[in-house]
């Protein structure tokens, strides 16, 4: 992978005790290698280019403008990691527009026998604001389309430090917004998230690396989700194949493996993790894996992942 810090090493050979279990491998091996090949030689990962955005968000921490935008910077990225490019509202087909006010609320403390501790400095977040959709002009009938987004209560965040209290519930709030605008009715995308969603689904009849393979076939339109799913830690609910998993259990495979091998194919690197990956060894694949989309989405500087550590990082082989 484009920078996962060491060089990544190949990936274990599946193992398995039933006959047709590893008809099943050979199987998944063979379509996965066509696939591979298919993508190499024929149809390279192309960019994602999902039109232009505009973002406007006015930011204030009791009732005065924030200095740093927190919430305005964290949707630009998002929106450019999904394939979106910034443009002027006027410019714009799509325009995210509200207003983010932050309120401090309280002191939590813990009282005791005449002696009292401070748990966390608590605000409190109201949004009001919406997403248009100015339409496709090269589309008949293509009209504007709204849809709103609010906190209907108000959203309640706390840290035991004064400024960090001030920052948090802010990028809390700009998380939540990127998560119900990109998972909403008009820039969601109800078939990767669905795919991403039956994972943990029990009852689904379908194996999980046949899920892999759903991904795999949406290409570079999955990517940003499966960025996502790199920090999803829920246990994976499917059966399927994946090394070691007879060996350590199933309730070790979890969501962001099955990304991994999602992007894997899709981004054609290897990147080493397995069921026994420490998390500091995820950490730097969750890190590398945002840099190759990066490159590949040529996000600007500003918006980059770690940018720095770049410079020291040994860049992961191409799959062999």
């Amino acid at each position: 992978m484009a920078s996962l810090h060491h060089q990544m090493a190949p990936r274990a050979p599946r193992r398995s005790s039933g006959a047709s279990v590893r008809r099943l491998v050979i199987l998944l091996v063979i379509t996965l290698s066509l696939a591979s090949c298919i993508q190499q030689e024929i149809a390279p990962i192309k960019p994602l280019d999902r039109g232009t955005i505009s973002v406007s968000v006015a930011e204030t921490i009791d009732g005065q403008p924030t200095e740093m935008n927190i919430s305005q910077f964290l949707l630009e990225k998002a929106f450019l990691l999904h394939g979106f490019r910034l443009a002027p509202a006027a410019e714009a087909r799509y325009r995210f527009e509200g207003t983010l006010a932050c309120t401090f609320f309280q002191e939590l403390t813990f009282d005791f026998q005449g002696a009292s501790q401070l748990l966390e400095h608590q605000f409190h977040a109201l949004f009001e604001g919406r997403l248009i959709d100015t339409g496709d002009p090269s589309m008949e009938g293509s009209g504007e389309r709204v849809e709103e987004f609010t906190f209907p209560e108000p959203m309640m965040n706390g840290r035991t430090d004064l400024d960090l209290a001030r920052r948090d519930i802010r990028r809390r709030a700009a998380t939540l917004l990127v998560q119900r605008s990109l998972g909403g009715e008009i820039l969601g995308n109800p078939s990767v998230k669905g795919l991403i969603d039956a994972l943990g689904d029990a009852v689904d009849p379908r194996i999980f690396n046949e899920i892999v393979a759903d991904l795999v076939a949406e290409e570079s339109t999955a990517v940003p989700y499966l960025l996502d799913t790199l920090r999803d830690e829920r246990v994976v609910q499917m059966k399927g194949v994946y090394p070691g998993i007879e060996e350590y259990g199933e309730d070790q495979l979890q969501y962001f493996h099955i990304a991994d091998l999602a992007l894997v194919e899709i981004l054609d690197r290897s990147s080493g993790l397995d069921l026994l990956s420490t998390e500091e060894y995820r950490l730097k694949i969750q890190t590398g894996w945002a840099w190759i989309w990066e490159d590949l989405q040529e996000i600007p500087a500003k918006y980059r992942t770690r940018l720095a550590d770049r410079k020291s990082s040994i860049p992961a082989a191409v799959r062999q």
